[in-house]
């Protein structure tokens, strides 16, 4: 699931990925690809049913397009987030966890990929957009794991 705002530049790398990914040969047939916007609470209804769900997230870094696994346990997201909705994305899955039956069995991964700046801007910087099908083999790649 592709969080984040594509309106505001990089910080919708995350939408970006997903788009990316739903056209990829390789994408396993059994994996479904969504937008969780910026507001996972607001969509969390495409994590029911699920086994696992991998939560793309555009995060702060120096150096631009790595990909950071983070522990949604740990709250790693709340040094180094970027957007409205970054801080929020682990309380979110805490909230959901303790409200929603079976969810607290839903193997959760947050994917990070490190951005230099989020400012408004219709569309990804040319760096992101140049890491595309990098950061979606990251992915796949994360999605083989058991």
């Amino acid at each position: 699931m592709g969080m984040g705002n594509p309106l505001m530049g990089d910080d919708g790398v995350g939408w970006a990925v997903a788009r990316f990914l739903e056209a990829h040969p390789r994408l396993p047939t059994d994996v479904y690809v969504a937008w969780g916007g910026t507001d996972l609470l607001a969509t969390s209804s495409l994590l029911d049913g699920r086994l696992r769900v991998v939560l793309l997230q555009a995060v702060d870094g120096e150096e631009p397009c790595n990909v950071v696994p983070l522990d949604p346990d740990r709250h790693e997201l709340e040094e180094g987030a970027t957007g409205d909705h970054a801080e929020s994305l682990c309380d979110t899955l805490a909230l959901l966890r303790m409200l929603s039956p079976g969810m607290d069995r839903l193997d959760v991964r947050i994917l990070g990929i490190t951005v230099p700046r989020i400012r408004a801007r219709a569309d990804l910087s040319t760096t992101m957009r140049e890491h595309l099908p990098d950061l979606a083999e990251r992915v796949l790649a994360e999605l083989a794991r058991a």
